[in-house]
Parts: structure tokens; sequence; C-alpha cells
């Protein structure tokens, strides 16, 4: 009896710990940038000249956290809350799933606060114009999601 007792709250202390040691975002910015011929970034707030979305995040501060190198993965949910098309060779196992990807960035993470950006691309085939709206910005590791962020588009 009192065995038992002490094994579920081990299991249950055990689960907040695990969840502790996740990495969490403090704080994200994020923009639209379009691509001019000569290849230089502009910054832009319509959907449909987007070639890049950029979201830059701060991964809070975690003592617990384990250290090392992290890779953080973003995916983008269009207005319609469906992933917009990423390139056919993003394709990466997440949050236990095998999801397409748009960006991609490596940290190493050593318990501070570290600020990472990420840069998400479209696929190059894609048919679909982006319509104004709000987007959703996920950022993944390998094993949970790491947060979300939103940007708007006209």
């Amino acid at each position: 009896m009192k065995v038992d007792a002490l094994n579920q709250a081990n299991s249950t202390l055990s689960g907040t710990v695990a969840r502790g040691k996740q990495l969490v975002l403090a704080t994200s910015s994020n923009e639209g940038l379009r691509i001019t011929r000569s290849g230089r970034e502009r910054r832009t707030k319509r959907a449909n000249k987007v070639d890049v979305f950029r979201a830059c995040v701060t991964l809070a501060e975690n003592r617990i956290a384990d250290k090392g190198q992290y890779v953080l993965y973003m995916r983008i949910l269009g207005a319609d809350g469906k992933p917009i098309e990423a390139p056919e060779k993003n394709i990466a196992v997440m949050n236990g799933k095998r999801m397409n990807y748009h960006g991609m960035a490596s940290v190493d993470y050593t318990g501070a606060a570290k600020e990472v950006c990420l840069d998400g691309v479209r696929s190059t085939n894609s048919a679909v114009d982006l319509e104004g709206g709000v987007y959703t910005v996920e950022v993944y590791t390998e094993r949970y999601k790491v947060g979300t962020t939103t940007i708007e588009f006209r």
C-alpha cells in the first residue's frame, strides 16, 4: 500500500521534472521577407510577397534543462490553420511524428537565455499564393514542441 503510493508519487515527480527540463520560448519577433532581384532581403507585410519567414525567438533560461546541441525546427501554419507547403526534402521526426519543416537552426544551449533566428521557406513549386491573415509559427525539437508564435500579413 505505502510502496504503491510512493511509486505513484515518484512517477508523478519524474513527469514534472521531465516537463521542467524542456526548452521554452520567452519572447519572439517575426517578419516576412521578400528577396529582390539583386538578392537583398526586404521586409514585407503582404502575404503574397513573402519569400522567407523569419522568426527570432529567445529560449528562456532553464537551469535544469539538458545542456548541449539542440536542433530547432520551424513549421508554418497558414491563416486557415493548415501547414503551408514546405520543401519536399525538409522532413524530420518532430514530437514523435514525421513532419515537413520550413526551416531549422542548431543551437548550443548552456542553460542561459539564448536568442535564435530561424528562416523558413516555402516549397519552390507551390502553386498556392499566400493570403492575408494570421500565420502561426511552431518551433520544435526532435522530442517536443518548444512553443508557438504568430505573424499577421495583409
